[in-house]
């Protein structure tokens, strides 16, 4: 009974407290946790074996609470230390100078060095290799060799830039599609300049230069700009929507049936710069992620899919040109709907991949029941059609409005917890949390 006026004053003076707040550990406030990998390049905690992590919390105005978790023999141990903001800014100036003097590049944002790796690696192996090779015209032992080496390049390359320098998910992802569409607007390009009378080599070497100076350029302006990963993705989105919109308007004014590369290359590369300004135009009108941008490409493939299939459920009709139309009109209307189904979410990538799959799922398996029955093509149609929507629908609404709540106090019960502070004294801790 001798601990109950303690644990009775504990919860009198921790009721009333709202949850605390994670606050950076260095003085430039870029560094809110200090992991195992980190911690063996500074050693600001030798003392502390099985180290794992350490965090910052603000508690009050001056006082803070530092918890520091270790592993040993299979437990997780925390131990947790009351500290006055003079203490806090002193830990804030050690951690920046040993970070400054020991690890300088800890606190670059790599967030998307992995995902400009990948795509580097494929644009070498998968273009790179065999373009280069066969626009420089070389044969023999040659051809391998600078392909071979070509594609190591295009991953060593990067791969060390990076070790030095910050990859944000904006630079991974605007110059992942810069670099993949700088392939087709070289030959467009190319198609513009020379029309009938194209080039082999010339094409693949004006191919190799856009997709290289899409990704180093998408690379550079990304990292100087502050445009948010989401709206890199609606612009490289944009883009080629408009590319294809190109493409069909030639399609729809019959240019495919004569010689008029020049034209068809100068629609696609006009639709093209109207995408990316029209993307850009979309992300300004409310912030989108990059789960959004990816949710409006599925609502566009599938605006463009109903469209068709309404046309042949309701005339039967044999015009390419009139299919070409009424999916151009579909996709616009697509993305339109997608727009205000995304406002106010924020849709992660794997959610924005759950909807997709659901449209593809969906699409199957009411196909299925269609050959299940012996039904006709038209019926076949439109249960394929109706299959895609109703999946794509499911999944949407699954994931629709889950980060309404995020915002909403809820209270919580107190949560006990039996810490450690830095002297390795027993220290009994009581907190409400609200979410």
């Amino acid at each position: 009974m001798r601990y109950l006026p303690m644990l009775l004053l504990a919860l009198a003076c921790t009721a009333g407290s709202a949850q605390e707040l994670q606050v950076p550990l260095d003085s430039e406030g870029d560094l809110v946790r200090i992991g195992s990998k980190l911690e063996r390049d500074l050693r600001l905690f030798p003392d502390y074996a099985g180290f794992r992590e350490a965090r910052l919390f603000q508690i009050a105005d001056t006082t803070f609470a530092l918890e520091i978790f270790c592993r040993r023999n299979g437990q997780l141990l925390k131990y947790r230390s009351l500290l006055p903001t003079p203490e806090i800014d002193a830990l804030r100036r050690q951690v920046s100078a040993r970070i400054l003097s020991l690890r300088p590049t800890a606190l670059l944002d790599r967030s998307g060095r992995s995902r400009f790796l990948l795509r580097t690696f494929l644009l070498s192996y998968g273009f790179y290799a065999w373009a280069l090779p066969a626009a420089l015209d070389l044969d023999g032992r040659a051809a391998p060799v600078t392909a071979l080496m070509t594609g190591s390049a295009g991953f060593i390359a990067p791969f060390s830039y990076t070790n030095r320098h910050p990859v944000s998910q904006t630079a991974a992802g605007l110059s992942a599609h810069l670099g993949t569409t700088g392939i087709f607007h070289g030959a467009l390009l190319s198609g513009l300049l020379f029309g009938e009378d194209l080039p082999e080599r010339g094409t693949l070497a004006m191919a190799l230069a856009s997709s290289a100076g899409g990704l180093v350029g998408g690379f550079k302006m990304a990292q100087r700009s502050t445009m948010t990963a989401g709206t890199a993705e609606m612009i490289g989105s944009g883009g080629n929507y408009g590319m294809i919109m190109g493409l069909g308007a030639a399609h729809l004014i019959d240019l495919y049936e004569e010689e008029n590369l020049r034209a068809i290359s100068a629609l696609a590369l006009t639709g093209s710069g109207l995408g990316y300004w029209g993307g850009h135009i979309l992300a300004r009108q409310q912030p989108y992620t990059r789960g959004d941008a990816e949710v409006l490409t599925t609502t566009g493939v599938l605006g463009a899919y109903m469209a068709a299939t309404s046309l042949l459920l309701l005339t039967d009709s044999e015009n390419a040109r009139a299919y070409t139309a009424t999916a151009m009109s579909g996709s616009a209307l697509g993305i339109g709907l997608g727009d205000r189904l995304l406002r106010g979410e924020d849709f992660t990538t794997g959610e924005s991949r759950m909807m997709m799959l659901g449209a593809v799922g969906g699409m199957l398996m009411s196909t299925a029941v269609g050959v299940l029955v012996d039904a006709s093509e038209r019926v076949n149609a439109f249960l394929a059609t109706g299959g895609a929507v109703g999946g794509f629908w499911f999944t949407y609404r699954t994931f629709a409005g889950g980060k309404s709540d995020q915002g909403k106090e809820v209270a919580r019960a107190p949560q006990f917890s039996l810490t450690h502070s830095l002297s390795d004294t027993p220290l009994l801790t009581c907190r409400y949390n609200f979410y």
